[in-house]
């Protein structure tokens, strides 16, 4: 339900004009992504969608962040967009949930995994045509250029801090200082693995 509520409130808030295309950047991903791919006919073949996990969010706050929208204008060259908020807080109170049962001890292993996403998703059916009771903006819009569009789509690149959104936090793995984890600090590593060099 929360990929059919998130693309119910971008069809109300952000309709395409004429030379205009979605691009959806999933982080952290979760299931909304296979609502959004169907509902907007957004896919990474056609790198309209862009899946990303995102540690210390999903099942950890209240409302987390959930996407990126980004509106391409193809004619000028030049996008805008808009980060969004899902409330798993709302959806646990209609649903009778508590946020931890998303992650009980044992997993997957565990009954409450899968009944807690059951109840979950019935929790906000009456309320399908109310998408901005679960689904908020974690930004105001912003520009995009062509060059972030690129890099936000790369592996290892933070969408939210390439646009602006968030300050870059230290990354592990990062050997050569550049921001990334890239195969040149794979190389590094690999080359004080084997006594090469020393970190």
């Amino acid at each position: 339900s929360s990929g059919y509520l998130i693309t119910g409130y971008i069809r109300e808030n952000y309709p395409l004009g004429p030379g205009e295309s979605y691009t959806w950047i999933g982080c952290p991903n979760w299931c909304k992504e296979d609502a959004i791919q169907v509902l907007l006919d957004l896919t990474p073949g056609k790198k309209s969608l862009i899946a990303k996990q995102r540690s210390g969010e999903l099942f950890v706050k209240e409302k987390p962040l959930a996407g990126i929208l980004i509106i391409w204008n193809s004619t000028a060259k030049s996008g805008r967009g808009v980060a969004f908020q899902y409330d798993w807080g709302e959806v646990c109170n209609l649903s009778d949930v508590n946020l931890s049962d998303f992650k009980p001890s044992g997993g997957k292993t565990n009954p409450l995994f899968w009944t807690t996403r059951i109840k979950a998703s019935f929790g906000p059916l009456p309320y399908l045509d109310q998408p901005d009771m679960f689904v908020s903006l974690a930004s105001d819009e912003f520009n995009v250029t062509s060059e972030q569009l690129d890099r936000v789509k790369m592996a290892g690149v933070d969408p939210y801090v390439e646009l602006g959104l968030l300050e870059p936090t230290e990354v592990r793995g990062d050997f050569n200082g550049d921001g990334m984890v890239t195969s040149a600090d794979a190389l590094i590593l690999l080359q004080a693995a084997v006594g090469k060099i020393t970190l």
